[in-house]
């Protein structure tokens, strides 16, 4: 007997997390606001019996991320900071987590100032196999990155950080929030965990706050204590702290992901077109891009994802040239998150990234005069034009008056 191919991707993203509970079934699903639920008796408690416990419709954006992603199971928050966090403290006390340099700034942060005294935390650049490989001869409960990475998009080897986080005993965590699953599947890589921020892609539309972490199926538990698998834990982290993400956040997520297949795919194309037209202006010192040939670590991208993503970063070389740049923008709006369907232009060093110190900054690509683009849908003509108008402007002589 012939078993069904499964779903594309695009087709996924529509239907995945709306399984039908009777007919008629309702397009958008139900959202359920209730905070508390009866009991049928003392000896019967029912599946949910508080909010923090957990929601039916939350439950469907749940089933929905795990399907996307290939895992067995996904565990939602209140923001992809709180995802993180509930991850960490999953691991058990002296744990050691290698952690890559090149993350999100929010997420170092949070390393850096929350966790020391329970774990050991070592800072590594992850998309250096050496330095990878060299941090995880020891043992270690968990490994950490982001691929491509935030703000300057730097790639690391998921296959070989796999390899090695379960050689040393650990689990292996992908921060897949810039490429979605529609780009990348990090469990189909190796990976054990896949986190995101559904606030950026997955949501689409600058509408929500809410983080998930997805578990791969039939992985070790790594450095986890054996009272219970990864979903488990999370589960009993997320009721312990109070980080449930709303039933409405959750609602409004489930219907962004039916679009994500589109509005990704034009994002990516924007982003290159774009590329391409920064890495040839003059006023433009470097571009980062995974999509681009010279771009540090294209080849392990192109053998571990199947498109590049809606962020392009360019270094204008000063602080006062990216201000300048981002002062002349009209499609673009400056603004503090990437992934929605309006074109932002951020500013890492004085936004997203302003807790680092400047040396650390320095050291990790972060340059004062680097500004990061996240395209949305908007005509990609018509983000041309902006782009060009921009960096035109940083020309002692503009070009069209040369």
């Amino acid at each position: 007997m012939s078993r069904e191919p499964a779903p594309r991707f695009g087709t996924a993203c529509v239907h995945a997390g709306r399984e039908l509970e009777g007919r008629p079934a309702p397009l958008v699903p139900p959202l359920v606001q209730s905070t508390t639920y009866g009991w049928p008796d003392l000896d019967h408690p029912p599946s949910i019996s508080y909010a923090r416990s957990g929601n039916p419709t939350v439950e469907r954006l749940e089933r929905a991320l795990a399907t996307l992603e290939g895992g067995g199971d996904a565990v939602c928050f209140a923001s992809g900071l709180a995802a993180l966090d509930g991850l960490l403290r999953c691991l058990p006390a002296g744990g050691r987590v290698v952690a890559g340099r090149h993350l999100y700034g929010g997420t170092t942060r949070l390393l850096d100032r929350f966790t020391g005294g329970r774990l050991v935390v070592d800072l590594v650049d992850s998309t250096d196999p050496d330095q990878l490989r060299t941090s995880l001869e020891r043992p270690a409960s968990l490994v950490l990155v982001e691929t491509p990475s935030n703000p300057t998009l730097r790639i690391t080897d998921l296959r070989a950080a796999a390899k090695w986080a379960h050689a040393a005993g650990g689990a292996l965590a992908v921060d897949n929030t810039l490429l979605t699953p529609l780009f990348q599947r990090p469990i189909d890589l190796g990976a054990d965990l896949v986190v995101h921020s559904t606030t950026k892609y997955l949501d689409g539309h600058n509408a929500t706050l809410g983080g998930a972490v997805v578990v791969g199926p039939g992985r070790p538990v790594g450095g986890v204590p054996r009272d219970g698998p990864w979903a488990e834990r999370l589960r009993f982290v997320r009721k312990a702290t109070g980080t449930t993400l709303a039933p409405f956040e959750a609602w409004l997520t489930l219907q962004g992901l039916k679009t994500l297949h589109l509005r990704t795919r034009a994002q990516w194309e924007a982003a290159r077109r774009l590329a391409e037209v920064a890495h040839g202006h003059p006023a433009v010192v470097a571009v980062h891009f995974p999509g681009l040939s010279d771009h540090p670590g294209h080849e392990v991208h192109r053998r571990q994802a199947v498109g590049d993503g809606g962020l392009v970063a360019l270094d204008l070389g000063s602080y006062g040239a990216a201000r300048a740049f981002v002062s002349r923008l009209r499609v673009f709006t400056i603004a503090e998150n990437l992934g929605p369907t309006e074109s932002l232009a951020t500013h890492p060093a004085s936004m997203t990234h302003s807790d680092l110190t400047a040396e650390r900054r320095r050291s990790d690509g972060i340059a004062d005069g680097l500004v990061r683009l996240s395209l949305g849908v908007e005509d990609p003509e018509d983000l041309e034009a902006d782009l060009r108008g921009g960096l035109d402007a940083l020309l002692p002589v503009p070009l069209e008056a040369a």
